[in-house]
């Protein structure tokens, strides 16, 4: 029979629990997040940009709606050509189609609520195969953005190095509030892992950083690049443009 001690510590060892939990809870439904159930379907009441090209523009769209995207193939025509779109009462999907429609062939999927924009028929689009990288093992405490896809890039250099003793330097914290994880996977594709990444974040859409064909090696300029929509415009245009000098003109 148990003892009011006893039942003291159960009903503190309960309390505790239902804490944390509303807690946890609290950190993934503070933040205003990826719209998960039917992003392409959503009717955006108001839609205008103008002078910016489709890829800043495609930002500015999943900024106000809330949609995340992820381009695992880009191309020069995606990173310069400005687009014109003022739409009134119009779904994302067909926002998307004027964005791009004067730019470049695409396709458009969807997969448990991260939209993949697919620039891959088209003149000089590239990716970068470390994309397809299969991680053996990724496990990450609950951490901010930007140290998650540091501890991301970590896990795919061991990978392809497993002789690296260490790692030197440092990296942009950016918006340190913007939580993920925690995340324990096994034998997935990087790119699906920032897919998980970007689910759990305040919203975002991640990009190919550049062209990249050698499976053996990790580039210097790195192999996706997170635009975070908590950050500054500035912020975004800076990360974009370093994309941007990776793709040149045909």
């Amino acid at each position: 029979m148990a003892t009011e001690v006893d039942k003291g510590a159960m009903r503190n060892t309960i309390i505790t629990a239902i804490l944390f939990l509303l807690s946890s809870t609290y950190c993934y439904a503070g933040q205003p997040g990826c719209r998960l159930q039917s992003p392409l379907k959503q009717v955006v009441a108001s839609f205008d940009s103008a002078g910016k090209d489709a890829v800043t523009t495609l930002v500015e769209l999943g900024r106000q709606t809330h949609t995340c995207f992820a381009l695992p193939y880009l191309n020069a025509r995606a990173l310069r050509i400005p687009v014109a779109v003022h739409e009134r009462n119009t779904s994302v999907e067909t926002l998307i189609n004027r964005i791009f429609r004067k730019c470049c062939a695409y396709a458009v999927s969807e997969h448990g609520g991260i939209v993949t924009v697919n620039l891959r028929n088209n003149k000089g689009s590239g990716t970068n195969v470390l994309l397809n990288h299969e991680v053996p093992e990724f496990d990450l405490s609950r951490t901010w953005l930007a140290s998650a896809e540091n501890a991301l890039r970590m896990r795919i250099q061991l990978d392809l190095n497993p002789r690296i003793t260490g790692f030197a330097g440092t990296f942009p914290t950016r918006d340190r509030n913007d939580t993920v994880g925690p995340m324990a996977v096994s034998k997935v594709r990087v790119s699906e892992i920032l897919d998980d990444l970007v689910r759990q974040s305040k919203g975002a859409t991640w990009v190919v950083a550049g062209s990249w064909r050698d499976r053996k090696a990790f580039p210097d300029f790195g192999v996706w690049r997170m635009l975070e929509y908590s950050l500054a415009n500035d912020t975004v245009a800076v990360e974009l443009q370093s994309v941007r000098e990776r793709f040149p003109e045909q």
